[in-house]
């Protein structure tokens, strides 16, 4: 798949922003700014702000002349609007941060080019912002008391419950899109990649023996090296796949890893939800588990994160290390926590750090800086004890020595990576990295793409309970910004993907989700706690309308967003996956399969074999026919074999080879 990952990247759009704009202005109904007046110039720039990408091309259907630069125009004016309205609340921090915000955003606007719907989505956000600072500079609200048939369903079960039903949900809804869109299969050789260094572990192999007929085994991230055969990667994610490689189920690495992430998001949101400010009472229980619960739909309904979790991409992993890193940190920071709990915590916080860095070493190391700090500044505080930091220590030093004990087998010194022979064998592979030019913004900060790909994980609405955050809830948003800004700086400087994108959507980006589903969860949770509350309560009735808003954007956003995404998927992920298709329905045993040059996307894409000195039984072994010689050398090194040469079809059509 190529960005924008839909046909019809216009109605995405659309269909994105005015769900962002529904439930914008249901927040901001629910908690108005005073005077009224306010509250209706922040609801215009909102809509003006949805609006801004399709406006021209509507005047311009109605017989008006419009000049170059409209969008940007009314996009300024949005902002202008929503400046007005933090002016007349008379809140100072509320005022300063919107005069702050439109001038940069009329800055960044001149600047950028080519780029209105991501504009569109930066002004949504900075509105998102507003509206969670806004509630911030208002006087903390004591849990409302539960309606009665509320309080009568009583506690059901406890928040370990939570947690075990949103991995077992996340982890099934993984297997269904796996299975159901993605074939149990691979659309590129990345994951064949991975794939291919987890059978490799899964016999307790670093490498393999280069087989023969190399050529006719070629893939673009198998290497060749000193005799050596490996992929590219590092070890962190074809470690955590090799268990179910062994047991001929590499395709659930993907849904276990999506499991894994929701989990931790959930104890985060739960995190973020009970936060208050010293001396005010705090949120009720059932607001800060509901909050989770809300936190793990926004992650189970986005289309991107759903089709990640079916793929053997590492990024659904690396996050759910990032979660459970930040988890078990702020755990052995509460202060008394007992000694078994801080070796425990302190254990698994070494564990996912390490297997960030081993994962994906540039994101584990970006997304690293925010834990660092924390970790750092709780030390000096001295709310984490010697037990934890030992505890730690032990398991980051173990993952990390056989990391680069690996890389050194293979690569045959240390300190490097598979990464650095990209350059020699795919010369277009070679990294660089500059500032982007205004009109490749887009592809460095994927605001638009991402508001289709992602909801309803969505910027503007996560920062309105990012943005709300109080008392030690506010250590979240802490870390969270000074790791994912690092990360995003890493992206916006990689030349390699600017004006083009190959995947399951913007999966380079993905970690702002978590931010995104959290501040949701957040945020949502406060609207239904009042909806639910007696009818005494003063916020019931425009909370109670506010959510009603809030389930029709949702659910519109995703009922319209759906059938341009997933169909666009399946029918890539098909034709990528026609010959292995093809050899399913054929139920060949002890073959060959030749394939032709036009039966898939690439030929370096077909070779999906696993080690052959390590698997010699493979039911199908799929090669390249590099030159005359390769059928020869075949029949030769594989005498048992039947051979089969394999043209273009759907699926492909199998033609035995005499």
């Amino acid at each position: 798949m190529m960005s924008p990952y839909t046909s019809q990247a216009v109605d995405a759009v659309m269909a994105a922003e005015t769900s962002v704009g529904l439930a914008l202005g249901a927040l901001l109904w629910f908690r108005k700014l005073t005077p009224r007046v306010a509250t209706l110039l922040f609801g215009a720039a909102i809509a003006l702000a949805v609006v801004a990408p399709v406006s021209g091309e509507f005047l311009t259907g109605i017989g008006l002349t419009i000049q170059a630069g409209h969008t940007k125009r009314v996009l300024k004016i949005a902002a202008g609007c929503a400046t007005l309205a933090a002016l007349l609340t008379r809140r100072e921090w509320f005022t300063l941060f919107a005069l702050a915000g439109e001038g940069a955003l009329w800055k960044i606007t001149d600047y950028i080019q080519d780029s209105d719907g991501e504009l569109a989505a930066a002004y949504l956000a900075f509105f998102g912002l507003l509206l969670g600072i806004h509630w911030r500079t208002l006087a903390p609200t004591p849990a409302p008391a539960p309606s009665t048939s509320a309080s009568a369903s009583g506690r059901r079960w406890g928040p370990s419950v939570d947690d075990a039903a949103a991995f077992a949900i996340a982890t099934t809804a993984g297997m269904v899109v796996c299975r159901g869109l993605m074939y149990a299969g691979t659309d590129s050789a990345d994951e064949w990649g991975y794939t291919f260094q987890a059978a490799l572990f899964a016999k307790l192999h670093a490498y393999g023996t280069v087989p023969p007929c190399v050529d006719a085994f070629e893939n673009y991230w198998v290497f060749e090296h000193l005799g050596r055969r490996f992929a590219q990667y590092t070890p962190g994610w074809p470690m955590f796949m090799a268990p179910f490689v062994a047991a001929r189920a590499a395709w659930m690495a993907g849904p276990v890893s999506f499991g894994i992430l929701v989990a931790g998001v959930v104890r985060l949101t739960r995190r973020a939800a009970a936060g208050f400010t010293a001396g005010t009472a705090g949120p009720s229980e059932s607001e800060v588990r509901v909050a989770s619960r809300f936190a793990a739909i926004a992650l189970l309904l986005s289309a991107t994160l759903l089709i990640n979790a079916g793929s053997r991409f590492p990024h659904l992993f690396e996050m759910g290390m990032f979660v459970w890193a930040i988890e078990a940190l702020f755990t052995i920071a509460s202060r008394e926590l007992p000694r078994r709990e801080q070796v425990r915590w302190g254990a698994l916080l070494g564990l996912c750090s390490s297997a960030m860095l081993s994962a994906r070493p540039g994101d584990g190391a970006t997304l690293g800086v925010g834990l660092f700090l924390y970790f750092v500044y709780a030390l000096v505080r001295r709310r984490i004890g010697w037990r934890a930091v030992a505890a730690a220590a032990v398991p980051f030093a173990i993952v990390s020595g056989v990391t680069l004990v690996i890389l050194r087998l293979q690569l045959g010194k240390w300190f490097t990576t598979g990464y650095s022979l990209a350059p020699e064998i795919r010369a277009w592979a070679a990294p660089a990295f500059s500032v982007p030019k205004p009109n490749q913004f887009k592809w460095a900060i994927q605001l638009a793409t991402g508001s289709y790909c992602w909801w309803p994980c969505s910027p503007a609405v996560g920062l309105v309970g990012i943005a709300a955050l109080r008392g030690r809830a506010q250590r979240l948003a802490f870390v969270l910004f000074f790791s994912l800004v690092p990360l995003n700086t890493l992206y916006v400087m990689a030349e390699f993907g600017r004006g083009w994108d190959w995947g399951y959507g913007p999966r380079y980006e993905l970690p702002f989700t978590i931010g995104m589903a959290i501040g949701t969860g957040v945020a949502f949770a406060r609207v239904w706690t009042h909806a639910k509350a007696n009818a005494s309560d003063p916020l019931k009735f425009a909370a109670a309308s506010s959510f009603a808003i809030i389930v029709v954007a949702v659910a519109l956003g995703v009922v319209r967003i759906a059938p341009l995404l997933y169909p666009y998927a399946h029918t890539d992920i098909r034709n990528h996956n026609d010959l292995p298709r093809a050899l399913e329905i054929a139920q060949l045993h002890h073959a060959i399969v030749v394939a032709e040059p036009n039966v898939s996307n690439s030929p370096l894409d077909l070779t999906e074999n696993l080690p052959v000195d390590l698997y010699p039984d493979q039911d199908v072994l799929m090669v390249n026919n590099h030159d005359p010689g390769t059928v020869q050398c075949l029949r030769e090194h594989f005498p048992g074999r039947v051979m089969y040469r394999a043209y273009s079809g759907d699926p492909a059509r199998l033609v035995p080879l005499r």
